[in-house]
């Protein structure tokens, strides 16, 4: 990207210096300059620059400003009235303004170790990610994700969601989380599965390593509520009553899981939690964060390593992806990606 972004507009009285900003970026987007850069770009030619920057939020615009990257002649201070007649008239790269609002795509991983591919063909690629690897970038800037490390290897995956930040991911794991990541090398393939993901029609099965609680984890089909915990930004917590209402943000979210089997885990007698120890495979039906995770705890059986909701410590947090069940759309016919359960999982 070779252009120029230059940032200008006039102060009312009205606007607050945010607010400003985030008019200045959409009236960019729509330069001949910068739509002759989306056009030339080997992944944003798929997007138009005025869809993706003429939804610039004031929080990033904020983002932008604390940056200290828009210099002028005068201190831009968020959450404050623009005074009215006063210009704002700032020129920088796009690439950087791109960067900085991070809605530039990811560069691919450099000198990183591959990840092992469970299954590609021309529609999607998945991956066995490994506990650790986040499966996106947060900011343009992070410099290590399966996202990059994805695209390494196949440079042209397709933006999804109009997300610059993760091309080709049609869903996340926890970073603490491994097993089958899948990625759709084309549009079409995204919009297919897209469509199933939370209806049912795609099984997706974990695997967890838990310590056993003192009323058992129940078998079977398990409905539950789950917010976003009041006091932490980390947990999710299962609403059952009107007092646990209380205790998150927001509405809380339907989740549809399935205790499909539990097995217990021997380990060394010498080990500390050798007692109580159960391989837990649970599909779930729905996609709320953190769903396997809170549920289980809501049960009183954390997953090891699983500090966030009670587990106890370990080196990693001992749950994995461990099958994705696509349907095809042939007669009924399913698709079945499995990660190999990873090194160290007890009893196996």
């Amino acid at each position: 990207m070779n252009s120029t972004a230059r940032l200008r507009a006039r102060g009312d009285g009205k606007l607050r210096t945010e607010e400003l900003v985030a008019e200045a970026i959409r009236a960019v987007a729509s330069s001949p300059e910068t739509l002759a850069d989306f056009a030339r770009h080997p992944i944003l030619s798929a997007l138009s620059p005025v869809t993706l920057l003429g939804k610039v939020s004031r929080k990033r615009a904020t983002r932008l400003i604390e940056s200290g990257i828009l210099s002028a002649e005068f201190e831009l201070v968020p959450d404050t009235i623009f005074p009215r007649g006063r210009e704002l008239d700032v020129s920088l790269p796009l690439v950087i303004l791109l960067s900085e609002l991070d809605l530039l795509p990811p560069s691919a991983a450099v000198g990183a170790p591959p990840l092992p591919i469970v299954f590609e063909n021309d529609d999607f690629l998945a991956i066995d990610k490994p506990a650790g690897l986040p499966s996106a970038p947060l900011r343009s800037d992070d410099p290590d994700s399966a996202v990059q490390r994805v695209l390494a290897i196949r440079p042209a995956m397709p933006i999804l969601r109009g997300n610059p930040l993760e091309p080709g991911l049609v869903h996340r794991l926890d970073t603490g989380t491994s097993g089958v990541l899948l990625f759709a090398k084309t549009e079409g393939a995204f919009a297919h599965i897209d469509r199933a993901w939370n209806s049912g029609a795609v099984r997706k099965i974990y695997r967890a390593l838990t310590r056993d609680g003192k009323g058992g984890l129940p078998m079977g089909r398990i409905t539950l509520k789950l917010g976003h915990d009041l006091k932490s930004k980390k947990r999710m917590r299962a609403v059952v009553s009107d007092a646990d209402r209380k205790k998150i943000r927001g509405e809380p979210l339907p989740t549809v899981s399935e205790v499909l089997t539990v097995k217990r885990v021997v380990r060394a007698p010498d080990d500390a939690l050798a007692g109580g120890l159960s391989d837990v495979e649970i599909r779930i039906e729905t996609g709320v964060h953190h769903q396997v995770r809170a549920t289980l705890a809501h049960f009183s059986t954390p997953i090891l390593g699983d500090s966030t909701y009670g587990g106890a410590p370990e080196e990693r947090v001992w749950l994995h992806a461990w099958k994705l069940v696509l349907p095809t759309g042939d007669s009924g016919k399913s698709l079945e990606i499995v990660a190999p359960l990873p090194p160290g999982w007890f009893g196996n």
